[in-house]
């Protein structure tokens, strides 16, 4: 994308494999997503390939992270607002129970 705006650059005839990026950035299927998030913020990318067994199968993108790990807060707010609620603390012992 960055070389799209170099000088110079002519996309009648440039070819991809003169510009495109040489090091592929991967993840592999079984790591988290904070992890993952850790590894687009630490390398600066917005997408990177999913690999499993030594082969590609698919492409992950920052937003998909990100909306993972907020929807994974989310859960974690409900679960932590529901101990503390005045109905969590009348049933307490049902909920025991049920456990």
């Amino acid at each position: 994308m960055f070389r799209a705006m170099e000088e110079g650059l002519n996309p009648k005839v440039a070819r991809l494999k003169d510009n495109m990026s040489v090091k592929i950035m991967s993840a592999n299927i079984e790591e988290q997503a904070y992890q993952l998030a850790d590894k687009f913020l630490g390398r600066r990318v917005r997408d990177l390939l999913i690999e499993e067994g030594g082969e590609y199968i698919g492409l992950l993108s920052v937003g998909d992270v990100m909306k993972a790990n907020l929807q994974q807060k989310n859960e974690e707010f409900e679960q932590l607002n529901q101990m503390v609620s005045l109905e969590y603390d009348e049933n307490w012992k049902e909920i025991q129970s049920e456990r």
